[in-house]
């Protein structure tokens, strides 16, 4: 049996360029392990351009290492 906090979802939401209040949702809630080591791809189509982005874990919590790659084509 596995702790509760080993049973997490994420979810990434992003603001395109121009905007101020307008949250996108880019990743939606996705199961993840905590304490894993954790290396999860999510591609991400969409014709805006983020310039920042939010995530919220549930339950609440935190993150160590977040690494966000992007290219435009």
């Amino acid at each position: 049996v596995t702790p509760d906090h080993w049973h997490v979802k994420i979810a990434v939401e992003a603001l395109a360029a121009g905007q101020s209040d307008l949250w996108t949702e880019v990743v939606p809630m996705t199961p993840a392990k905590a304490f894993a080591g954790n290396i999860q791809v999510f591609s991400v189509a969409a014709p805006e351009v983020f310039t920042q982005l939010r995530i919220s874990i549930y339950p609440d919590g935190g993150i160590s290492r977040l690494r966000i790659m992007g290219r435009l084509e």
